[in-house]
């Protein structure tokens, strides 16, 4: 959706602007989230929800961080893929 600047103005002033920042790693999706953060958005980071849901099943399997969440899940030809993607 294109917005003018008055637009985007508006809706950031009234709280109804959600943005939502996708792409490979190590783009900046983080960097720029915390740039908003900054000026008053709020942050909400995908990758810590995931971890921090998981985080009892990873640390009984020796994983911790986000890098070994990659790890945990594995590759789609990876035998623990389909299930730990559930």
């Amino acid at each position: 959706m294109k917005l003018s600047k008055q637009q985007f103005d508006s809706a950031h002033r009234e709280q109804r602007l959600v943005l939502t920042l996708i792409g490979m790693s190590n783009v900046g999706k983080s960097f720029w989230s915390q740039k908003l953060a900054d000026v008053g958005f709020s942050r909400y980071c995908c990758d810590d929800l995931i971890e921090t849901k998981l985080a009892p099943q990873l640390l009984a399997q020796g994983y911790k961080g986000i890098a070994d969440v990659a790890a945990w899940l594995g590759l789609p030809y990876e035998p623990q893929f389909k299930k730990h993607q559930q």
